[in-house]
C-alpha cells in the first residue's frame, strides 16, 4: 500500500465507525513539535487513535504520535 492509498483507509474506516459507532466524530491530530496521529476516532467520552502505515515493520518512532494523543 502507498502513502497515496491513505485516504481510501481513512473513508473505510470512517465507513465502518458510522456503521458500529454512535455519532462518531473524526480527527486528524497533530502538536506544534510534529507529532500526529493520522486518524482519531471519538465517540462520546471513548477516543481510538488509529496510525496507518504501509510497511509491514513498525518503528516506535513512526508510532510517536500516539504517545501524545
Amino acid at each position: 500500500m502507498s502513502n497515496g492509498n491513505r485516504p481510501i483507509v481513512i473513508e473505510e474506516l470512517a465507513a465502518l465507525a458510522a456503521r458500529r459507532l454512535v455519532c462518531p466524530e473524526l480527527f486528524f491530530w497533530r502538536t506544534h513539535a510534529g507529532a500526529e496521529v493520522d486518524l482519531l476516532v471519538v465517540e462520546g467520552r471513548r477516543i481510538l487513535p488509529i496510525e496507518i502505515k504501509t510497511g509491514a515493520a513498525v518503528s516506535h518512532h513512526a508510532v510517536a504520535g500516539l504517545r501524545h494523543a
